[in-house]
């Protein structure tokens, strides 16, 4: 009961405490260790050191991701604090932050992030093609057409007041006190405190695979990237008060909030006319006969319960998207492998998103999902593994296009935990022989 109680009070939008609005400032520029092996803190750390200063907002800006987002904005939402959601990105090589003003925003963002990046000029071999390259991978101008709206942008580059009109802020420093546009601070956020710096230097000498003093274009080695109190950011910004102000303005603006609570699934419409039920039930049993021949009629009851359980959480559609994309990739010639409780399905194993029969190893299909789980908002969800050098060949059917609404699938990418991490302090960080990190 009690953790139903908690599950419904997170869909519950996010109020800020009226005191909170009083503060100076709200932070724009924090990152989360979701940006490649660039940040010490977690999305969870963020939330708590704003709350420490009492600030009314915070936003997460993640270098070329939203991976920390539902992290994130569960952690504010707990903690009072209003979750503003954005990324950092590269239009033609300056940093620009992009936030969330609207629920018409975050699909463009998301849309916006999930484009095959393109090879980076004069950069060749594995590295280009590493996680921490491929966030920080550079757009063009025109790779923002149509997905500029709900929008804000924050960047030094004034050119692109002209793509977000009456949604820019130019982006300035205590030595640069900015032009005709909207100005406002917005320091980066690394780490928590100074102390923690050469924490933050040994995580950019791992990504540069470099010794921790030497330099590299990718590293910063001076610099202040700890959360700034309050109090130290109206001492740098004394001059120019509305540089803070604006920071609130912005906080204000960002009205979005992610829509916890049950899974909202696209409408798969299949393509002889029928419900997503009918179609589910016919390739299951189509399957069943497929995989076991005469021996089908014994396992039928099992996939009958399957189905009905299926039905009753109404994951049909998910099952058959799932399917959909799968027969997408069989005709392109790509491997994958499902792993986890899905494999305990015998529904998946019948159409064929699984080979691991569960009835020959007696796996227990309400290991991977039964009402219980679901009405306390648990999800399921079914792991799938591509190789990783046809990830980016992935692309989607014209059903998968039409109801979700974009061009190619990106996979998120898991963060990977180096051993050895502390040899950066003091060696050289080798060129692995395998390949690179997909």
């Amino acid at each position: 009961m009690e953790e139903r109680e908690k599950s419904r009070s997170l869909m519950q939008p996010c109020r800020v405490p009226k005191a909170r609005t009083l503060a100076s400032y709200v932070p724009l520029r924090a990152h989360s260790f979701y940006s490649f092996l660039d940040s010490t803190l977690s999305p969870e750390a963020i939330v708590a050191l704003a709350k420490e200063q009492a600030l009314p907002a915070v936003a997460l800006t993640d270098t070329g991701n939203l991976h920390g987002a539902a992290e994130f904005a569960l952690a504010a939402r707990q903690a009072g604090i209003k979750p503003i959601l954005g990324a950092e990105i590269r239009i033609n090589g300056q940093a620009a932050l992009l936030y969330v003003e609207s629920s018409r925003g975050y699909p463009n963002l998301c849309q916006l992030l999930s484009r095959p990046a393109a090879p980076a000029r004069n950069e060749t071999g594995p590295d280009n093609e590493s996680v921490a390259a491929q966030q920080r991978r550079s757009f063009a101008f025109e790779d923002l057409d149509g997905l500029t709206d709900g929008l804000i942008a924050v960047s030094a580059d004034t050119r692109l007041a002209g793509l977000f009109a009456g949604r820019f802020y130019q982006a300035v420093t205590a030595r640069d006190a900015g032009g005709g546009q909207p100005a406002v601070a917005c320091p980066a956020i690394h780490y928590a405190a100074p102390a923690d710096r050469l924490k933050f230097d040994i995580l950019q000498s791992i990504r540069t695979r470099t010794l921790l003093r030497q330099k590299h274009p990718e590293k910063r080695l001076g610099g202040r990237l700890h959360f700034r109190a309050a109090a130290e950011l109206a001492t740098a910004c004394r001059d120019h008060p509305e540089w803070l102000a604006h920071s609130l303005e912005i906080a204000e603006r960002c009205s979005f909030e992610l829509p916890f609570g049950k899974p909202q699934f696209p409408a798969f419409a299949p393509p002889d006319g029928s419900s997503p039920r009918e179609f589910l039930r016919r390739l299951v049993l189509r399957g069943l006969r497929e995989r076991y021949g005469r021996r089908a009629d014994p396992i039928a009851k099992q996939v009958n319960e399957e189905l009905a359980i299926i039905s009753a959480v109404g994951y049909e559609e998910y099952f058959l998207f799932v399917w959909d994309l799968l027969q997408a990739c069989r005709q392109q010639g790509i491997a994958w492998i499902t792993r986890g409780s899905a494999a305990d399905s015998l529904v998946c194993y019948c159409l064929r998103i699984s080979d691991v029969c569960p009835i020959r190893f007696d796996l227990y299909f309400r290991r991977f999902l039964n009402p219980e789980r679901m009405a306390l908002n648990k999800l399921p969800d079914i792991d799938i593994d591509f190789p990783h050098d046809r990830k980016d060949d992935v692309a989607p059917s014209p059903t998968w296009r039409k109801c979700w609404g974009c061009p190619s699938i990106r996979s998120a990418a898991s963060p990977s935990i180096f051993r050895g991490a502390l040899a950066a302090a003091g060696c050289p960080m080798r060129r692995p022989r395998a390949a690179a990190l997909p």
